[in-house]
């Protein structure tokens, strides 16, 4: 048939000369658009009835293309039409382009969804050739092509899950091959198979196959940093903003809506969801100003800067390489992600300073949280309070204050303020993160933390000063803090 623009989808849905729908969809691109593209061609097809009863998901991450053949060849029970969907398909992935799935399966395993993971994990090791027995007699890390941060424990459990649950990967040439095949020979002719997927290879004789038999729908949009790509990710962003906004009779005037875009960057799920919010927010106001957008909405598109710092607290240095490249992948400067992590290491040094104290009073890293509140709060309490009446001592040492006697006419000059930057219990009524941050400081011994800054001071001075790829001295800098042996 042919290959249109997701622009141009609803048109066809809603050409009145089109007398039926395609054997074959191959909906593909930015996940967001191409969702969306899909809820569109199934309100399409099943307007009035229930679709439940024709229409049958499979989705890549917890099933295969086999599945979806064998379901789309099946004729309905209840003679009428029916669709399968083949969600987030992995169809057209390839060797060279694979290590992608396996940087889905480790952000799976992060998120805890090892069943998420082990779909992505299989698939990757189909089209590289391998099994799970490879793994009995070589280590994963070369088998892989891992370097030491990028491996870790959760390459161990992924694989481990997959032996226990008995899973075995697909043959990578075989699966675009029985698709291919399938599309010549052609479906019982009231059903129809729907692809999503976030890659294409154009050259490929499937994509061919599918544009000759079905509809291809693009929904792609550009992912590089040039000034074209950058304008054209804006254009999709005003444009799906500019389609809330409407459906929902509201309106954003130009500064709310660049600050909103600020925030979260390049993603359409969560502008969609930041918009929803603030029509909430707002109510029966029409108008959503930049007062809401900062009041209401966080900087989600940093919100991994919280995530790096959690995990160096954590001393994960796999975790913290993961967020690290991540924030570099959202266009946050290497020196931010850096000061981050100073921040956090001085924040650990303050609360170890204070550990020894506090473990003559009973402290210790596993106490409950009640009991810290009870008989630990009041003491870090009692040591800031010292400590401030030092800082004050000190700020009066450094700056006396003059006392203008006999001159009337003049102001006194302020009494100096103390930093409260060693300050432990700044909000007392709060105390659940001081707890957590004393927990997360015994990871670490005093000579730990004093060598972890001067890496971190060192990586600073590499960033400012050569030509290094700043994501090298991250994780070198990343590696030292957290503890773990570098050649």
């Amino acid at each position: 048939m042919a290959e249109i623009n997701y622009k141009q989808f609803d048109q066809y849905l809603n050409d009145p000369a089109r007398k039926d729908f395609a054997p074959v969809y191959l909906i593909f691109g930015e996940p967001f658009l191409y969702e969306k593209a899909l809820e569109s061609l199934l309100n399409k097809m099943f307007p009035d009835e229930n679709r439940s009863l024709c229409y049958e998901t499979v989705d890549a991450d917890h099933g295969n293309i086999q599945e979806a053949l064998e379901r789309v060849n099946t004729f309905s029970l209840l003679g009428e039409r029916k669709v399968i969907s083949l969600c987030h398909s992995r169809v057209f992935y390839e060797k060279k382009n694979s290590g992608a799935m396996l940087e889905k399966a480790k952000a799976a395993v992060f998120e805890e969804d090892l069943q998420k993971a082990s779909g992505f994990f299989m698939e990757y090791l189909g089209i590289n050739s391998l099994t799970l027995t490879d793994f009995q007699s070589a280590d994963p890390l070369v088998l892989l092509n891992l370097s030491e941060a990028d491996g870790g424990d959760w390459i161990h459990d992924l694989i481990a899950h997959c032996l226990e649950n008995n899973l075995s990967p697909p043959s990578g040439s075989s699966v675009a091959e029985r698709l291919e095949k399938n599309l010549e020979k052609g479906f019982p002719s009231s059903n129809h198979l729907l692809i999503t997927t976030d890659h294409v290879d154009k050259r490929r004789a499937l994509y061919s196959v599918i544009k000759e038999k079905g509809l291809c729908v693009d929904c792609s949009v550009p992912k590089g940093e040039r000034k074209a790509d950058k304008d054209s990710q804006n254009a999709v962003l005003q444009e799906q903003l500019a389609e809330i906004l409407s459906r929902n009779g509201k309106k954003m005037d130009g500064r709310a809506i660049a600050a909103m875009l600020e925030m979260t960057g390049f993603d359409l799920h969560v502008l969609g969801g930041n918009v929803e919010k603030l029509i909430s927010f707002v109510g029966d106001r029409k108008q959503i100003t930049i007062e809401d957008v900062h009041h209401l909405l966080n900087r989600t598109k940093i919100d991994p800067i919280f995530e790096i710092t959690n995990a160096v607290a954590d001393r994960n240095a796999q975790k913290s390489i993961y967020y690290a490249h991540l924030l570099m992948a959202n266009e946050i400067h290497p020196l931010q992600i850096l000061g981050a992590m100073i921040n956090q290491v001085r924040k650990l040094m303050i609360y170890q300073s204070i550990s020894p104290a506090l473990k003559q009073r009973g402290w210790t890293k596993g106490m409950s949280f009640p009991e810290f509140k009870r008989t630990i709060l009041p003491v870090i309490q009692d040591l800031d309070v010292v400590l401030l009446n030092e800082l004050v001592q000190w700020e009066h040492q450094l700056n006396p204050v003059e006392e203008n006697a006999g001159n009337k006419g003049k102001k006194k000059t302020p009494k100096p303020k103390p930093s409260t930057e060693a300050i432990v219990a700044k909000n007392p009524n709060n105390p659940f993160p001081i707890y957590q941050s004393m927990i997360k400081a015994e990871n670490f011994t005093r000579e730990d933390l004093k060598s972890g800054i001067k890496a971190l001071y060192d990586a600073d001075r590499l960033l400012k000063s050569t030509n290094l790829h700043p994501k090298l001295v991250l994780e070198k800098a990343i590696i030292t803090l957290c503890g773990v042996h570098v050649q």
